[in-house]
């Protein structure tokens, strides 16, 4: 019986070193189709493309100044950012809305492309993103 309480102990514990500090809820674990990738504290999560005409993406700041979107940019077409986005932190921002505008798009449905986002303090990450139909 004993050893099995420092087993339940000992698990506990490796649970508990594993989670990841300081990061805004749902940055870490992504449960959705999209693409993901995080650079320098800013999370992009369940990015993807409309086939449309929109990129759809939730931004997560988990650091402890704000930051911007400055610029998007993808490998089959072109996306047209309307104004930088800020990013306050630890506030989600574009779950509710498209954050920019895809044209030219020579993907077709089903097919992953490189999206590249440029944050203004965290630099550059790219993210390969899924083009879905336009419901």
């Amino acid at each position: 019986m004993r050893a099995l309480g420092l087993l339940a102990a000992a698990l506990l514990f490796v649970t508990a070193c594993g989670a990841e500090q300081g990061e805004a809820p749902g940055a870490a674990l992504p449960r959705n189709d999209g693409g993901n990738a995080s650079q320098r504290g800013v999370h992009v999560r369940n990015a993807y493309l409309l086939k449309g005409g929109s990129l759809h993406a939730v931004l997560i700041n988990s650091g402890t100044r704000a930051d911007r979107l400055v610029q998007l940019t993808i490998s089959s077409g072109q996306l047209a950012l309307p104004a930088p986005i800020e990013l306050p932190p630890a506030e989600p921002v574009g779950g509710d809305r498209a954050i920019a505008t895809a044209t030219g798009l020579e993907a077709r449905v089903g097919s992953w492309v490189p999206a590249t986002f440029q944050f203004q303090e965290a630099g550059t990450v790219t993210v390969q993103v899924p083009v879905k139909e336009y419901p």
